[in-house]
């Protein structure tokens, strides 16, 4: 049987990627395998753990090896949606997608670099940079790490942002 379009993909990352880790994924294409999928278990155990993998090796390869650029990369849309929510709610609709994804750029190259994140707003144009909520390295971080916490099933340090959102929401409003 020929291969399909992702193992080819695989064989192409092979000579990038450790040989145990594509050990994991050549499973994952037997259709014996797609077979036993009958709960969220077998899903996870088959699918969503070696793709997790995967990913995270791709991004340590081709990006950087650092574990919260890793993890941004592979958790953008959760990460990107929660500071979008509360930049909307604080400051409105408008450009809340640039602003967002600008923080998670900012804490890529945070992760990346160690430069703490400090925006320029004497820059031409800013409409991509908070105004008023994330506006500090220490905020930004800290919802992040919330966030990570949170995902990971402690939401104390989540909480605690929240918390500090909230009051913050408050004081703008009041």
């Amino acid at each position: 049987m020929e291969k399909n379009v992702f193992a080819k993909i695989l064989d192409s990352l092979s000579a990038e990627i450790d040989k145990d880790h594509l050990k994991l994924f050549e499973k994952i294409f037997d259709a014996e395998a797609l077979e036993n999928i009958k709960d969220f278990e077998n899903f996870h155990e088959l699918f969503k753990m070696n793709f997790d993998i995967l990913s995270e090796e791709l991004v340590k390869k081709f990006v950087c090896d650092n574990s919260n650029v890793t993890y941004l990369f592979r958790n953008f849309d959760f990460i990107e949606a929660n500071f979008r929510y509360w930049i909307t709610k604080i400051e409105g609709t408008t450009c809340c997608a640039d602003k967002s994804k600008t923080l998670v750029r900012a804490l890529i190259n945070f992760y990346k670099t160690g430069k703490e994140i400090n925006f320029n707003y004497d820059q031409e144009f800013t409409y991509h940079l908070p105004k008023k909520v994330f506006t500090t390295h220490t905020s930004i971080v800290e919802f992040y790490e919330g966030l990570k916490s949170f995902r990971r099933g402690n939401p104390d340090k989540y909480l605690s942002s929240l918390l500090s959102l909230a009051t913050f929401r408050n004081t703008q409003n009041g």
